[in-house]
């Protein structure tokens, strides 16, 4: 009888620490992919507790996408300020592109939201988070306001012409109210 009473105590303690090590061993195999996708996060909630983190670490990605893509220019001569300005609107240029590609198909075609980013993203042949990202992280928009601004053209129209001015033009041409 106690070499079950034993036996039984053993198989209650492995019960116990199954999910335990089953979870630390899925963070372990796991740990890059989540150590890249930490920096991405806006908004957490773990255990009831709400966590939003800032748009900075999006700026920062586009500070390193801006640094990679000067590198690559300084290997072929010199950067100057106009060099500098350049890859700095080419970037800004692509990003607002994306998200206007995606209004477009939400206002003018009638897709949803998660059609347009697929859409979108497979006609630029990019990963549909990549287009996800420039819609919502990298202009300080979460998915729920990125939604909420495309159910009134005039008010996502206000809100890109605050963030793009310098694209107002490109932007009115895109999304004018008239349409």
């Amino acid at each position: 009888m106690q070499e079950y009473g034993a036996l039984w105590c053993v198989c209650e303690f492995l019960k116990i620490l199954a999910w335990p090590v089953t979870l630390i061993t899925a963070l372990v195999i796991l740990r890059q992919e989540l150590k890249a996708l930490l920096p991405r996060m806006l908004l957490a909630n773990v255990l009831g507790a709400r966590f939003e983190f800032s748009p900075e670490e999006a700026i920062r990605s586009d500070t390193k996408e801006i640094a990679d893509r000067l590198t690559a220019s300084a290997k072929m001569g010199s950067v100057d300020q106009s060099t500098l300005n350049g890859v700095v609107d080419g970037i800004v240029s692509e990003n607002l592109q994306q998200v206007l590609d995606v209004a477009g198909a939400v206002l003018n075609k009638g897709l949803t939201f998660q059609q347009a980013i697929a859409e979108v993203a497979a006609q630029r042949r990019v990963a549909p988070q990549t287009v996800r990202d420039k819609c919502t992280r990298r202009i300080g928009l979460n998915t729920r306001q990125f939604q909420e601004y495309l159910t009134d053209r005039r008010q996502f129209l206000g809100m890109l012409l605050s963030r793009f001015p310098d694209q107002a033009r490109r932007i009115e041409q895109c999304l004018g109210a008239s349409r």
